[in-house]
């Protein structure tokens, strides 16, 4: 019942999310300009480098809260550690990217009147601290299993913040303040919410210094430093997208290269809805010693999540750049529209990759054994960022260059990572192939050739969307029922939904 219920909330803030963002988009951009808008993503990628120096104390208070049986002092001191832990991130973080921005901002592409501004310092002070604090108290709920809770409030505050943010730029002049000003309000407020919540939940729950514990901060440090290394990894591989672009091409960059790669993550959240959230379950089932459990979850969780996803694949690289013209054609370039549209295609091939690792990470998570992983994902996000760098300033192949490595390299990775967590949790190489792979391939088959096929036909997209659009309502859950799902999981589903979903009742 919670995952279900915790992956309804997380469709809903999902949904909020993308919908507010791919609205702000055009209204932003129409309104102050492409470059403007290319600012704010540069500077949320600047801002974004301080979890360079995240300790990983939120899944760490999250696994030592539910993988622990812990006694409400013992809550107390974890929670104590957790906090002294994020204090000493916000201080280092705040020491690194004061002197960065002030040094580097404008060789990146900040304007030098807000670099020399004490207003960015300010942003960033107040947002970093904000960011540091709140996973600490999402943390407790989520230990609760209440990613709901969670999801409903960020879907709340994420409207607000967008909202205003759009009213702010339209009854005044300030650009990209205006969004500095709207963003911190959100938070503030969210994060007022967040404490009483987490006040719910625990009520024994206080602020006493007394009760800090090397001991407990080290614990979570122990556990904590794969979660940094493996934020390293993203910002490595796809976080440094904005500062290589802007370095080489130019903040207006980003607006060409943002939208594509918005949609694609706007989508990101829903798909990994219920893969996401299984550290939670992973980490009870390794307490139990339930091995069955949890190779269910690797083939299950990553089945479902691979199969959320395939529509939404199919529908971006064969009907892409007719949605991108219809959301953005009255504030870009025909030009620009297909640039975006190949910028959407080549994310869309990455993450149908990661989809293909589907809940391997949160099984590892669960069982503790998240060091390979991390690991080998670190040095392919070396050779990433290294020939996208090649690519953009020796090949000159603009802005798809930090995109191509992506594309070649994550086949091979996640695949790997998929059967390598298969074989920690005694699941063979026969049953990945047999369970998993076949049944995924042989849809995707039967699947890309019509598709492909309706959408080289010379009748209008308005004929040709609608015809596809059916064939995915109809055709596309028969043939996943029929030949990707196994028993088990049909009778998993007919037990949620089937009084809703006519054939499967």
């Amino acid at each position: 019942m919670s995952i279900t219920r915790n992956t309804i909330s997380n469709l809903v803030f999902s949904l909020s999310k993308s919908l507010s963002g791919l609205i702000l988009i055009p209204l932003f951009v129409g309104q102050v300009g492409k470059e403007s808008y290319g600012i704010v993503v540069l500077l949320l990628g600047i801002v974004g480098y301080a979890e360079l120096f995240d300790l990983g104390l939120k899944p760490a208070l999250v696994r030592n809260l539910t993988a622990e049986k812990l006694d409400q002092k013992s809550e107390n001191e974890v929670f104590i550690a957790a906090l002294a832990g994020s204090a000493f991130y916000f201080i280092v973080s705040i020491i690194f990217l004061v002197p960065a921005i002030f040094f580097f901002g404008a060789r990146f592409g900040l304007p030098t009147q807000l670099v020399e501004s004490p207003i960015i310092y300010l942003f960033v002070f107040f947002y970093l601290f904000i960011n540091i604090v709140s996973p600490i108290f999402s943390a407790l709920l989520i230990s609760k299993n209440r990613f709901d809770l969670v999801n409903y409030r960020s879907s709340l505050f994420t409207i607000l913040g967008i909202s205003l943010t759009i009213f702010l730029v339209w009854v005044t002049d300030l650009s990209y303040y205006a969004w500095m000003i709207a963003t911190l309000f959100s938070k503030i407020m969210e994060l007022v919410v967040l404490v009483f919540l987490s006040k719910k939940y625990f009520p024994g729950l206080g602020i006493h210094l007394s009760l800090f514990s090397w001991k407990r901060l080290g614990s979570l440090i122990t556990f904590g430093w794969k979660m940094l290394l493996s934020k390293w990894n993203k910002k490595i591989k796809f976080d440094s997208d904005p500062l290589v672009l802007s370095y080489f091409l130019g903040p207006a960059s980003l607006a060409i290269y943002r939208p594509g790669s918005a949609l694609v993550q706007s989508i990101r959240p829903i798909v990994s809805s219920m893969a996401g959230q299984l550290f939670v379950s992973a980490s009870k089932a390794h307490r139990d010693e339930n091995k069955k459990s949890l190779q269910f979850l690797l083939v299950s969780g990553s089945k479902f999540t691979v199969l959320a996803y395939l529509p939404i694949f199919f529908t971006f690289c064969f009907y892409g750049e007719w949605m991108i013209n219809l959301w953005l054609g009255k504030a870009y370039q025909p030009q620009d529209i297909h640039l975006i549209y190949q910028v959407l295609v080549f994310w869309s091939l990455i993450d149908l990759f990661f989809y293909i690792e589907g809940s391997a990470y949160s099984i590892l998570f669960g069982i503790n054994q998240l060091d390979f992983m991390i690991k080998a994902d670190l040095v392919v996000s070396i050779i990433n960022i290294i020939c996208s760098v090649i690519l953009i300033k020796y090949f000159q192949m603009g802005i798809l260059s930090v995109l191509i490595p992506g594309v070649i390299i994550e086949f091979f990775v996640r695949v790997g990572f998929f059967i390598n967590t298969a074989k920690r949790i005694d699941l063979t190489y026969r049953d990945c192939i047999r369970q998993y792979f076949i049944p995924l391939i042989t849809l995707f088959a039967l699947l890309i050739g019509p598709v492909w096929l309706l959408s080289i036909q010379t009748f209008s997209l308005w004929i040709q969307i609608p015809i596809y659009l059916i064939a995915l309502v109809i055709l596309y859950p028969v043939l996943s029922w029929k030949l990707v799902l196994n028993d088990e999981e049909r009778r998993l589903i007919t037990g949620k939904f089937g009084r809703f979903i006519p054939f499967i009742a």
